[in-house]
């Protein structure tokens, strides 16, 4: 099956500048997101999750939903439960657990994976604010929402 072939070299070198422009727009774009903690539990009982990433984000980046759900896709590829708590104030982020009142208060979304039940979902909060304060763009993306 003939699926995409170039007439020329030319054509190729074309096709593939291409292909790599369109693959690095997301590389970008999860430049915004900076990780500023992050915790791993010593033992299985502990009473936080066994791996938490600390995610400070523009407002701009945290209302595309299936770039959050990437950038947390990504920073979990490895893990068998993991959560990724998001904030836009980098002053107000929380490094590490525990955190404290007003970071939760501040806090705009988190992710959670936990391969063992299937779970897979972002959770975005609004706080009293007159709308959700991040994933609003895309919300039909097919992202399944935390069970």
């Amino acid at each position: 099956m003939e699926f995409l072939r170039p007439a020329s070299l030319r054509e190729f070198f074309a096709l593939a500048i291409i292909a790599a422009c369109a693959g690095s727009a997301g590389a970008r774009r999860f430049s915004d997101f900076r990780e500023v903690g992050s915790f791993h539990a010593s033992n299985i009982h502990s009473n936080y999750p066994a791996v938490a990433h600390f995610v400070v984000a523009p407002e701009g980046a945290m209302s595309d939903r299936n770039m959050v759900m990437a950038y947390a896709r990504r920073a979990c590829v490895d893990e068998y439960e993991c959560f990724v708590l998001f904030w836009t104030s980098q002053a107000q982020a929380a490094r590490t657990f525990p955190i404290t009142d007003r970071q939760a208060a501040t806090m705009v979304a988190n992710y959670n994976r936990n391969r063992g039940i299937g779970n897979d979902g972002l959770q975005c909060y609004d706080f009293g604010s007159a709308q959700e304060r991040c994933a609003t763009v895309g919300r039909d993306s097919g992202a399944r929402e935390s069970k």
